[in-house]
């Protein structure tokens, strides 16, 4: 049986300030096996030494500068995907994809990963995605983090009918297999902030698309990205994912999308309005 590989995958753009978190958190993971592969969209001086210096500590770490042809953050995801999928070394690994200003949420989070990979590789399984929770988080000036809400996704019954009652995986903390890099190689281009939730309801399309659950917190992500600044695009953009899947009746799916959101937002208020009391 083949060990388990994971390959996260980082997009970056002068964001050396930022690294550190996620730096740290990997190298302090006790499953030393994984294998980080940046992609940086054109940084200034700061941030190329600070990633040539990374590189040249850790050989865990690989940094690559985003090629004219992919455009964007999702553009340097796709470039990373096609990096993996090109590197004999990295070709059957599992993927991550993590921002710049994420962390790994435990020391033992891809200790635990690779224990589930390897079990499904002895029954024989390989899932599409292996998805977990993501948990927003802030860091003080102190460097303390503040946890938030959580993202989480739960299936109900086949993952065509949980994806159409609304809620998508959360990006950061779902795994991708080498099976479904063979479906949907690629993001789709038209999306700045979304294409994310667009390949989440094209794999839906599939009617044997296959999805493990694991109730672990994967990783912890900076609460107020660039995404939660432009809230405006992003509802088009995530619109136009559903309009693109399910047609005239998008709007079903799409506003118990949102209606779960703001019920758990709710929930989230009375939850700390509890714990204050």
């Amino acid at each position: 049986m083949t060990p388990a590989k994971i390959a996260i995958i980082i997009p970056t753009l002068n964001s050396h300030a930022l690294l550190g978190h996620l730096v740290a958190s990997l190298q302090a993971q006790t499953w030393p096996d994984w294998q980080a592969i940046i992609v940086d969209g054109g940084s200034g001086e700061d941030t190329i030494n600070y990633l040539q210096h990374l590189c040249a500590n850790d050989q865990r770490f690989h940094c690559f500068q985003q090629e004219k042809r992919f455009k964007g953050i999702f553009g340097a995801m796709n470039q990373g995907w096609e990096l993996v999928a090109a590197t004999p070394a990295w070709s059957q690994a599992w993927v991550l994809f993590w921002g710049s200003d994420d962390w790994a949420a435990s020391p033992d989070v891809l200790a635990t990963l690779a224990q589930q990979l390897d079990r499904f590789a002895g029954a024989g399984r390989e899932p599409d995605l292996l998805i977990c929770r993501a948990r927003y988080a802030k860091v003080d000036a102190k460097g303390h983090r503040i946890l938030g809400r959580r993202s989480s996704f739960k299936t109900v019954g086949s993952y065509r009918w949980s994806v159409f009652l609304g809620p998508t995986p959360p990006h950061q903390g779902t795994l991708f297999s080498p099976r479904v890099r063979q479906r949907l190689p690629f993001y789709a281009d038209g999306f700045e902030l979304s294409a994310d939730v667009d390949y989440f309801l094209r794999l839906s399309r599939f009617a044997d698309a296959d999805v493990e659950v694991i109730p672990m917190d994967l990783v912890e992500m900076s609460d107020g990205g660039v995404s939660g600044q432009k809230n405006k695009q992003r509802f088009r953009e995530v619109k136009m994912a559903y309009k693109r899947r399910y047609g005239g009746f998008w709007w079903v799916s799409y506003g118990m999308r949102y209606a779960k959101r703001a019920a758990d937002a709710v929930k989230g208020r009375i939850t700390q309005a509890q714990k204050k009391d």
